[in-house]
Parts: structure tokens; C-alpha cells; sequence
């Protein structure tokens, strides 16, 4: 029900002066003929246009740079060669670039996926690299593992930083922890692959630096008080 705008007196619809105080009434249209507002706002893509279209621009510029180096590099490798050799890396690398600008500029991917496209396309470029040379000698028993190592603990730990309710130096002593165990991934698979045993050498090394740093950056977080941890913050300009 409308009511008068002066004297607050409760009218009907079809009411065009009050009748308490004779104020004029402006027309209320009936409740069944409103429309009806959403209580959530309209999706609207806030993303500028010309964003998007100098993404594509730089994207195509940059596919044709690599295209022509690609053309340029093979007939100066056969001017001089007389065959294909150098230039054949040199090809599969910026063939491999142009699928990492994609990535970038043009795939629209969430983090996770974007994370995992670059790991695959990581191991796709190793895999081209090793086949040049007519064997798959290093790109499957070292290449695969690192790459797929090195995304699994990147997701990891955008998930821990997604979870953590509190982020601070926390989120900098897992780094360090994922770091230091893709450290001694790496240093066990290659003993493994060239002495066929397992005698960790340099990441015991990083080990020794990295696990007094992830345990004083987790006491740092979870354990000082706030007070030091302010003047922490202000001394190292965190």
C-alpha cells in the first residue's frame, strides 16, 4: 500500500490527493505490475575490449617474428651446410614459443589448467629435442619426471595458499620445503639414470640450507607474537 509523502497516512492505489491533508500523491503502479528486480547483479564482462584485441595483436605479431626467424635460420643453415642441422633446434624451440604465447595470450585457461599446459608443452618441447637426434635417450627417463614433478608442486601449492586462511611467511617456507624436495628429485634421478644407485651429493647441500629456513619461517608464522612479527614485517619491508 502507498502512502502520503507529508503526513505518512497510509492511501489506496487510486488515490490522487490525501485525504488527511490534501497533498497531492504521484501514481504508484500496483505491486502485481512491477517487475521484478534480481537480487543478484548482471554477469557483465568488465575485461576491456582492447585488452583482448592487443593480446591478439601482440600474438600474431609475435607468431609472425618467429616464423620468419624460423625461415630465415633454415635457409642460412642450408646456404652454408649445404643441409639441415643447427637450425632444426632453433625451429622446434620457437615452434614450442608460439604454443607458450597461446598459452599466455589466447587459451583463457584457469590457473591449474594454464599450469598444466605449460608443463605438458615443457615436456613436448624436451621430447622434439631429444628426437633430433633419431633416440628418445633423456627426455623420458629425466624429462617427463621433472616436468611432471616440478607441476605437480606448483599446483600444490597454489592449493595450500588457496586454503590457508592466514597467508604470510608460511606460504614462503612451503615454497622452500617443494623447492628443496624437487632439489633432491632431481639430484636422486640423475645418481639413478647414470650410476644406477641412489647417493643424494648436492641437494643434501640445499637440504641443509632450506630445512632451518622452512622451520624458522613456519615458528615465525604460527608461534611468534604479533608485536615481533610487525616489526618483522617493517625491518624486511614485507
Amino acid at each position: 500500500m502507498p502512502y502520503c509523502p507529508k503526513c505518512g497516512v497510509e492511501v489506496d492505489y487510486n488515490i490522487n490527493e490525501c485525504p488527511l491533508c490534501e497533498f497531492s500523491i504521484p501514481k504508484v503502479p500496483l505491486e502485481d505490475n512491477l517487475e521484478p528486480v534480481s537480487k543478484f547483479p548482471k554477469a557483465i564482462n568488465t575485461y576491456p575490449h582492447h585488452h583482448e584485441q592487443l593480446k591478439k595483436t601482440i600474438f600474431l605479431i609475435s607468431m609472425s617474428i618467429a616464423i620468419c626467424i624460423i625461415v630465415i635460420a633454415i635457409l642460412q643453415n642450408i646456404y652454408f651446410y649445404k643441409t639441415i642441422t643447427w637450425s632444426k633446434y632453433s625451429t622446434v624451440s620457437l615452434f614450442c614459443g608460439i604454443i607458450y604465447l597461446y598459452i599466455i595470450l589466447k587459451a583463457n585457461l584457469s590457473l591449474d589448467n594454464f599450469i598444466c599446459a605449460f608443463g605438458a608443452n615443457t615436456f613436448f618441447l624436451l621430447v622434439l629435442l631429444d628426437a633430433l637426434n633419431s633416440t628418445l635417450d633423456w627426455s623420458i627417463t629425466l624429462g617427463l619426471p621433472f616436468t611432471l614433478l616440478a607441476t605437480i608442486f606448483i599446483i600444490a601449492i597454489i592449493k595450500i595458499i588457496r586454503k590457508s586462511d592466514i597467508r604470510g611467511f608460511n606460504i614462503a617456507a612451503y615454497i622452500i620445503l617443494f623447492s628443496n624436495l624437487y632439489c633432491i628429485w632431481i639430484d636422486s634421478l640423475i645418481c639413478y639414470n647414470f650410476k644406477n644407485d641412489i647417493r643424494l651429493t648436492w641437494s643434501l647441500i640445499v637440504s641443509f640450507i632450506c630445512v632451518p629456513l622452512f622451520i624458522s619461517l613456519l615458528y615465525i608464522h604460527y608461534k611468534l607474537p604479533a608485536k615481533y612479527k610487525e616489526k618483522f614485517k617493517k625491518k624486511f619491508h614485507i
